[in-house]
């Protein structure tokens, strides 16, 4: 709970200081630490010149090469001339992310490194004798992502020190029964093998490994056989694969066996085996499988087990005896699951050892009795269930032991005083997310109950008004932390929290408190963290804090705050404050010395009042003042001395505001000033006069979006590292602006007016390493412009109108990533990039006129990793048009008019390349690519009638293919059968007829599969052919014919519980359409579908989560019903999309008040209204007060937009009309001051609430 408490007050600092240079920090990457290159003097062979070096203990080196161009790995020479005493040292080697396609023989001669790192490479053949100098010393190593079909046991069986051997991400089938049979690998205790596509493992296949820990999870695996594992092991991870059951004949001889995971497998029942027992305790993991109950002696052959996870299963029923022959079990994880009750004797046989419960987000109604058996019950998780009361008898044997108590998301109206009453070590309680009404005298029991224990109380997000009984909180002097916040508590009796004699925080956040609870805090001595945020209290009163002396941080944000009381912070009840909030609030003017006491205060948040002037020593003599705020105020004038003798503050904010000059002297004596942000104002000039008597220490400079024309920073030239003069009306750079700036690392000059930069504008701006000149006027880039920067890590120059850059406009290497996107260039400026073709590492030409591409446009360019072309008019892509960029990972030529297509356009192109986009650029076959490590393609809107297997035998590694919006009519099945490694495929919008029954068959491993947009379709499969999607997480479905087999119920019944799901409802009404379906971990859903006209009350009970987004889309649907809303009951919180539908009304809050939607207490999020055929009406309260509601959570204001209704059937006229016109023509001015907003403020929040983004303070 305190962590709550900084995250409202302290962590403020980040958002409004730190935001506004977020751009700077980030884009200032590692680039900046140049590698360091090893001195391999006088080698034979210099390609190891390449790589860096790091000093590892006192005489040995690691070597490190990243994106080496090597096939093979290169001879290492020792030193000439050098004793072999003298000879280097290498204790580790690391070749990743290159381009390594076999170890030949004797591949580490004169190396004989300790540790060995292969990763990310092409490595597909490794010869029997590769290790052969090793094999005495390697201890580790590692060969993850590559191409390694089988496992290489000839290469490494003689690695007799071998210790740590992963082999995971790479294309390995099998692990045959002989690999081992011979293999001298006697001190390996590490084998991973995750990642793979092994389906299999046989007898005797890794039983003669000593391993302590084999991990093969995310494989194929349907069978592990008896004796196919080691009987040395401890820790066995066998997750996401399709195991059926517990593989016990495999474990029958592993004692030592510690953990054994099989999350996300197809386990749907736990059988009992008779002849298996492990005698230790155990881990064992079954989350996310597909088990449907727990069968009596279900767990046999554990008889002690640390921790049983069965959490995201589809458990309904636990037979009494399922745990009797356990004698031990700590550890018990049963959430998310489908349990209604637990017969009285299950839990018999582990009372005396259970310690933690876990029986969050079931469907509990009433308290199982069968906890009344454990006896040593420490934690106990009810989170999310039904449960209206558990005043029960059950609790009996559990009140002794039981030290957290979590009762949040249920139905509960009183706190369980007769339970608490008999908890005698009780220290957190969390009954958040109820429908408590009332806090009374001993609520939590007497002094021998939990009320002498309890630390922390969770009451959040109740239905409580009021606290006036005086032993509320009796007896609870061990108190420290008690949350009340979003309740609707309006009274606080005098010193109603006396009795906390040791709170160290208190949350009283979003109540209906309209004073400061100034005599309700009598007696908290202790207290440092009070948040007192979204209550309507508008007076802070004199001697406010009097009662709280040990206060730091209090935060009274988004109240409706306009005046702060003489003397409200005296020295002797403030001398602790360290963090004061106020923002969102209704302040408009601050009183001389307002925070004059607060002595030790480090953080003062003022920003988004009403604030229209800072008065002489408003703030002043406040010594350890650190980060101050007043960002987005209305502040136009600054008094001399506003702030004075501030000489701590660090950081200042005034950004937003109306300021159109700084007065000189208006801050005297800040002496240790660094970030100082005046963005957002009405400045045309600026100097820093206006700092008298401060010595300029300013590093950090945010003048971006005023009206500058004129600037002089000459006193601040040997300090400023960070300047941002991005939308200002400069329209020329010249060297008096940053002239001598000889530490700017950071400059933004984008959104300007700028026509022309002179070649000595950045000369003496040696450490400039971003630099953004976007959308401003640039036509041409002349000569020595960036000569004189050492390393430019960044330059942004988009949305210009250049057409030409000079040779010589860049320095030696000198420039790494550029942005030339949204210009007028026709041509690759081959002479101007010259000079830079060794450091250039990526290049963006999106949006130009570039024509063509070939061999000579980026010649020499080895370190060039990003290549984006897209948007051009490129008709044509010559042959081995990017065969020089050896080390390109991504390139993007989508969306051009390319009419001539080399066939031996992408020959060779560089075997590193992870992502191609050719999507609309005229393809009518895919081009030959013979890259083997991309990961990512996309031809969508192409031409391509045909897909063969030969085209994709070389993508063994794709994970994301995209071929929507092509001319396919059939998909061949064995296309897919090469693609061993997709995650993701898209196959909408293509004429296709038929989508065969064997279609799925080598999908097992997708995540996410999108069909949609076919109205050819006349075919497919049956619906159990998607059982074989067993990896699937995100489906959408829609805009296809009606097909016989295009059974939704049906189609999800068969899929593994999705995360996203986007479908289109044939029917007419919703109903129980999802009623089989797995829906444990969905988290968004989108219904979509014209003939569907009628949502049923109990379409979306199902539906569950903290956060859950909610789509109804393209419907004929006319109305929502509130109760489709009520059903929403294990939904925390609703983000709701609804588009193009044929709603006439719409009215969420009919029964509740904003932000919930239902009594369950659900809160709507978010809200996104489009194209729905609204009827005009005068009566929208609703709307009114929900844009009331978002406008605290955020700050700015909303477009206003254009936003019609129907008139149809109301005011005898069938014609649409705009809100505005409706309101001035239909409504009186009674009914627009009812609501006590100006009209044209009325005007906008209509707009707001139905614009297509429903986020008014957005």
């Amino acid at each position: 709970m305190k962590q709550c408490s900084i995250n409202i007050i302290v962590i403020t600092i980040v958002i409004f200081f730190q935001a506004t240079r977020t751009a700077a920090t980030n884009d200032n990457h590692n680039s900046l630490n140049i590698p360091i290159r090893c001195n391999f003097l006088n080698l034979y062979n210099t390609n190891w010149n390449q790589c860096k070096c790091s000093t590892v203990g006192n005489d040995t080196e690691a070597i490190i090469c990243t994106r080496t161009l090597w096939t093979t790995i290169p001879k290492f020479y020792p030193e000439k001339n050098s004793s072999e005493d003298q000879k280097l040292k290498i204790s580790s080697l690391q070749i990743v992310r290159g381009n390594l396609v076999e170890l030949q023989e004797n591949a580490f001669k004169n190396l004989q490194p300790e540790s060995i790192t292969l990763a990310y490479n092409h490595i597909s053949d490794i010869h029997a004798n590769a290790f052969q100098y090793v094999q005495d010393r390697l201890q580790k190593l590692n060969l993850n992502n590559n191409q390694i079909t089988s496992f290489p046991i000839l290469a490494l069986s003689n690695l007799q020190q071998l210790f740590y051997l992963s082999l995971q991400n790479n294309l390995i089938s099998a692990v045959d029964t002989a690999n081992f049979k011979e293999a001298k690998l006697r001190k390996l205790r590490y084998l991973h093998l995750d990642n793979n596509q092994i389906e299999y493992l046989p007898n005797g296949s890794l039983s003669n490994l000593p391993l302590h820990v084999l991990t093969i999870s995310n494989n194929r695996i349907t069978t592990v056989s008896p004796s196919a594992l080691p009987k040395t092991l401890w820790f066995l991870d066998l997750k996401n694969n399709d195991i059926q059951e517990i593989p016990y004949h495999a474990l029958n001889e592993i004692a030592s066996l510690k953990t054994l995971d099989l999350e996300g497998n197809n386990i749907t029942e736990i059988n009992v085996r008779m002849n298996n027992e492990f005698k230790n305790p155990v881990n064992l993991l079954l989350k996310n499988n597909k088990i449907r109950s727990l069968n009596n002696n279900a767990f046999q052959s554990f008889h002690k087990l640390q921790k049983l996870d069965v959490s995201y299963n589809q458990i309904e029923r636990i037979h009494a005896g399922v745990f009797n022959s356990i004698t031990e079990l700590k550890y018990l994880d049963l959430s998310n699951n489908k349990i209604v009750s637990i017969p009285t004797k299950t839990f018999h046989n582990i009372g005396k050892s259970l310690q933690v419960l876990n029986l969050e987000d079931n469907f509990l109604h009433i308290l199982p009795a069968a906890i009344e058996n454990l006896r040593a019950l420490e934690v106990i998780n009810l989170n999310n269930n039904k449960l209206i009361t558990i005043n029960d008898k059950a609790w009996k044997n559990l009140m002794p032991a039981l030290i957290e108590l979590l009762l949040a998301y249920n139905r509960l109206s009183l706190v369980p005083t007769e339970t608490l009453e008999q908890m005698k070590k009780l220290q957190k309680l969390d009954l958040s997310k109820n429908r408590i009404r009332r806090i009374s005298s001993l609520s939590f029991g007497n002094s021998n109950g939990a009320s002498a224990t309890l630390q922390k109380i969770n009451l959040a997000g109740n239905l409580i008004n009021e606290i006036t009984d005086s032993n509320s909180f009796a007896h609870m002097s061990a108190l420290l932390e008690l949350d009340l916040s979003h309740n609707q508590i309006n009274v606080l009796g005098d010193a109603i929290f006396t009795h906390l004699t040791n709170l160290n925080y208190l949350n009283l956040e979003g109540n209906k408190l309209s004073e400061f609870p100034k005599t309700a805090l009598n007696g908290l001595t202790r207290l440092q963290f009070l948040i007192l945020d979204e209550n309507p209290i508008e007076h802070l009163p004199a001697f406010a804090l009097t009662n709280v002396p040990s206060l730091k941080h209090l935060s009274v944000g988004k109240t409706l705050l306009k005046d702060i009381g003489n003397d409200a912070f005296i020295f002797n009840a403030t001398s602790n404050l360290r963090t004061l909030n106020m923002a969102f609030c209704h302040l408009t003017s601050l009183k001389k010395k307002t925070f004059y006491n607060l002595k030790k205060l480090e953080a003062l948040f003022l920003h988004n009042n009403q604030l229209q002037e800072l008065q002489t020593t408003t703030f002043s003599a406040m010594e350890n003042l650190r980060h101050l705020s007043l960002a987005n105020n209305n502040i136009t004038t600054i008094e001399e001395k506003a702030l004075d003798n501030l000489p701590a503050l660090e950081e200042l904010s005034l950004a937003n505001n109306r300021i159109q000059f700084m007065p000189r002297g208006s801050f005297h004596h800040l002496n240790n000033l660094k970030y100082l942000d005046l963005s957002g104002n009405q400045l045309r000039y600026l100097d820093l006069n206006f700092l008298q008597q401060t010595p300029t220490l300013i590093e950090r400079l945010d003048l971006s979006n005023n009206i500058i024309e004129i600037l002089d920073l000459t006193d601040a030239k040997r300090t400023l590292t960070h300047l941002n003069l991005a939308n200002n009306k400069f329209q020329s750079i010249d060297r008096g602006i940053i002239h001598d700036f000889g530490k700017l690392q950071f400059l933004d000059l984008s959104d300007n007016s700028i026509l022309k930069i002179q070649p000595n504008a950045f000369i003496k701006s040696k450490k400039l390493h971003i630099v953004k000149l976007g959308r401003n006027h640039l036509s041409a880039l002349t000569k020595g412009t960036f000569v004189s920067q050492e390393r430019l890590d960044i330059l942004k120059l988009e949305s210009n109108e250049i057409h030409r850059i000079d040779e010589g406009t860049f320095g030696l290497n000198n420039v790494y990533n550029i942005d030339l996107s949204h210009n007028n260039i026709e041509e690759i400026p081959r002479q101007a990039l010259r000079s830079i073709k060794n450091s250039i590492s990526s290049l963006n030409f999106n949006n130009n006129k570039l024509q063509i591409v070939d061999v000579y446009s980026f010649m020499g360019m080895e370190n060039l990793t990003k290549l984006f072309l897209a948007n051009n008019r490129i008709e044509t892509v010559e042959e081995a048009a990017f065969a020089t960029l050896n080390g390109l990972l991504e390139l993007d030529l989508s969306n051009n008019p390319v009419l001539s297509w080399n066939p031996q356009a992408f020959k060779g192109i560089s075997p590193s390349m992870e992502l191609m986009n050719l999507a609309h650029t005229g393809l009518y076959s895919l081009p030959k690519i013979t890259n083997h490590d991309l990961r990512h393609l996309n031809i969508s809107g192409n031409d391509i009638s045909e897909l063969q297997e030969k085209d994709m035998a070389t993508f063994k590694k794709l994970e994301t293919l995209d071929v929507s919006g092509n001319k396919l009519t059939t998909f061949n099945e064995n296309v897919l059968k090469a693609l061993t490694q997709l995650k993701a495929l898209n196959i909408c919008s293509n004429p296709i007829k038929k989508i065969n029954s064997t279609f799925f068959k080598y999908l097992g491993q997708v995540e996410e599969l999108v069909i949609c947009r076919m109205p050819t379709l006349n075919y497919l499969p049956h619906p159990n052919e998607f059982r074989r999607l067993t990896s699937l997480k995100h489906l959408k479905l829609f805009e296809t014919p009606v097909l016989s087999n295009y059974k939704i119920a049906e189609i999800l019944q068969n899929l593994p519980p999705l995360q996203t799901l986007d479908i289109e409802v044939k029917e007419e009404r919703l109903d129980k359409q999802f009623e089989m379906t797995d829906m444990r971990l969905l988290r968004s859903l989108t219904i979509r579908g014209r003939a569907l006209k009628q949502l049923e009350p109990n379409a979306f009970i199902r539906l569950r989560g903290l956060k859950f987004n909610l789509a109804i889309h393209n419907t004929s649907i006319e109305y929502i019903p509130t109760i489709i809303l009520n059903a929403l009951m294990n939904v925390n919180q609703l983000s709701l999309s609804i588009i193009n539908n044929k709603i006439q009304n719409f009215n969420p809050f009919k029964h509740t008040q904003i932000p919930f939607i239902n009594q369950h207490g659900t809160v709507l999020e978010s809200l996104h209204v489009k194209e729905i055929k609204l009827l005009c009406q005068c009566d929208l309260q609703w709307v009114i007060s929900w844009c009331e509601y978002v406008a605290t959570k955020t700050s700015g204001n909303g477009n206003v937009h254009d936003i019609k209704c129907s008139l149809q059937n109301r005011y005898k006229s069938k014609d649409t009309i705009s809100y505005i016109d409706f309101i001035n023509s239909y409504c009186n001015r009674a009914a627009m001051q009812k609501f006590n907003f100006p009209g044209i403020l009325l005007l906008t929040i209509l707009a707001i609430a139905f614009r297509s983004f429903y986020e008014c303070g957005k």
